[in-house]
């Protein structure tokens, strides 16, 4: 097989590094699709019957290029072993469940750490939710952050008076 170098006649800036992907729909797929343009081994971990985006094949191919694929259920325990394997040997994994769905799945940031402490974790849930963290924090969604900044500038931060646009 060649090298990200013989393909692409240039180093590729992110080719050191392994992503673990547990993301479907939009978001998260998206931001995997850009670590590995720029050369990360994105692997994608799919529900049984795959991700739902599946069934709009140009927007599924446009968002999951460049990715090797894999089908695991994670509510069975050996696939629960075989994702924490695959994110003991990753450097980044991304995942888009809403809050405490990656804990009951057993792949959320404390256990998989405990196997790679230098894991980088990325949370991407694609809906506006807003939870409490584990410290009690505030959380909120990139996509509501962006709605925010770029999309809707009429929904309050204080959450009095959220029209839709």
């Amino acid at each position: 097989m060649p090298s990200d170098t013989a393909r692409s006649g240039a180093a590729r800036p992110l080719g050191h590094l392994r992503v673990l992907e547990l993301t479907v729909n939009m978001p998260g797929p998206f931001c995997a699709t850009v670590l590995a343009d720029l050369g990360a081994r994105v692997t994608k971990v799919e529900p049984p019957g795959g991700d739902p985006l599946r069934f709009a094949p140009g927007a599924f191919a446009s968002v999951n290029r460049g990715k090797r694929s894999i089908v695991l259920d994670l509510k069975v325990a050996a696939a629960q072993d075989l994702a924490r394997r695959l994110a003991a040997g990753s450097d980044i994994v991304l995942e888009g469940w809403r809050p405490g769905v990656a804990a009951r799945l057993g792949v959320d940031y404390a256990t998989l750490a405990q196997h790679n402490p230098a894991l980088v974790y990325c949370s991407i849930p694609g809906s506006a939710l807003r939870a409490r963290g584990a410290a009690g924090q505030r959380t909120t969604s990139i996509t509501w952050r962006w709605r925010v900044t770029w999309g809707c500038r009429r929904w309050s931060r204080a959450g009095r008076g959220r029209r839709r646009c």
